[in-house]
């Protein structure tokens, strides 16, 4: 609840997208609900190395649903984390002009993550603690594709999470 009043100060006219799960208690967090606050419940996915299934499937829910309401632009971030920063989202939004991307046929602009559990010598580690960029490219990161389904595309199994001596793993 304080992280959502700093989150309703900082982000004056934005959307705020919790997106959980069917058990969690559905009477204390739809107390959190108002009119730019929304609650997402969504069925939980089968049990996955580090929950990696529970992240992509939450939030490809909550960016889908935000997508839905015309939101541009998004910052993802986990539920232990909390952003505190004035003027927040003109400055993310700065650096996506300021740093573009070359014309492509799959990105609009840059996704925005801080270094924090971002490892520079380990394939796909991206950090998701916080995430920002256009909504549109956020989805597609977090597309509903399973971490199975990604591993049989790397011809890559729960026994086998290498490439080139790097793991393929969440954190």
């Amino acid at each position: 609840k304080n992280t959502l009043n700093i989150y309703k100060k900082i982000f004056k006219n934005s959307l705020i997208i919790i997106s959980t799960w069917e058990n969690e208690n559905i009477e204390l967090i739809n107390s959190l609900k108002n009119e730019n606050t929304y609650i997402i419940f969504n069925e939980e996915p089968k049990k996955s190395k580090s929950n990696i299934n529970h992240q992509i499937k939450s939030t490809n829910k909550g960016l889908n649903f935000a997508l839905q309401k015309g939101a541009k632009y998004s910052i993802k971030t986990r539920a232990d984390v909390r952003i505190n920063k004035n003027n927040l989202e003109t400055f993310l939004i700065a650096l996506l002009k300021t740093f573009p991307v070359k014309e492509n046929n799959f990105t609009k602009s840059r996704i925005i993550v801080p270094s924090l559990i971002t490892f520079r010598y380990r394939l796909y580690s991206l950090s998701d603690i916080i995430m920002f960029g256009e909504t549109q490219d956020l989805v597609k990161y977090f597309h509903k594709e399973t971490f199975e389904d990604g591993l049989k595309k790397l011809n890559l199994n729960e026994n086998n999470l290498f490439v080139n001596e790097t793991p393929v793993i969440a954190e």
